[in-house]
């Protein structure tokens, strides 16, 4: 409904941000991770997901699409709601919550307030597939974008091979493959 924000930042909280877009100020739940990049005053860009409980409708923000699919995809695992997914990545960050589903990490998962090592369990299980084609649409992506400027394909995929283990979100990907190709 609401792809994402880019406005004035009004106000920011712990765990809260106030963007001014046209006029409007919109309340969003925002993950640590889109908090830090945020200036009260300053331009800021936001991924969104609109979330109705109890008939009041709430705008969570993200840093990042791909932080955004992984919070839309917490919710389908049982017993996870969205103060739960959001605490997830707000605690462990993405890039160390997906590697702690890829390497079945219990114990990382369980830092997590109200998780324990049950739920961790669950959640690794049941995010366990999703992971896998996370990674292929993003080489994909970073693949596209690469030879679109230019490159040759067998170059790119070599590069993109060798940073795709370090769990980089596609932008910076993007960019650790152009200083290896330049």
């Amino acid at each position: 409904m609401i792809e994402r924000l880019k406005g004035k930042v009004l106000e920011k909280g712990a765990d809260w941000a106030v963007i001014q877009v046209a006029g409007m100020g919109f309340f969003l739940k925002i993950t640590a991770s889109a908090l830090e990049k945020i200036t009260p005053g300053q331009e800021a860009e936001v991924f969104t997901h609109l979330i109705i409980k109890d008939e009041e409708p709430i705008l969570m923000g993200f840093s990042s699409k791909e932080e955004r699919e992984v919070f839309k995809k917490l919710l389908s695992v049982s017993g996870i709601g969205p103060k739960t997914a959001m605490a997830i990545l707000s605690t462990i960050g993405l890039e160390s919550f997906l590697e702690a589903v890829e390497r079945g990490n219990v114990s990382a998962l369980s830092r997590v307030p109200g998780i324990g090592k049950k739920g961790a369990s669950r959640i690794i299980v049941e995010m366990k597939n999703f992971i896998p084609s996370m990674a292929g649409e993003s080489e994909a992506e970073i693949i596209s974008a690469l030879t679109n400027l230019g490159f040759k394909r067998s170059e790119v995929e070599s590069v993109v091979r060798e940073i795709s283990g370090k769990g980089l979100p596609v932008e910076e990907a993007i960019k650790e493959a152009l200083r290896r190709l330049s």
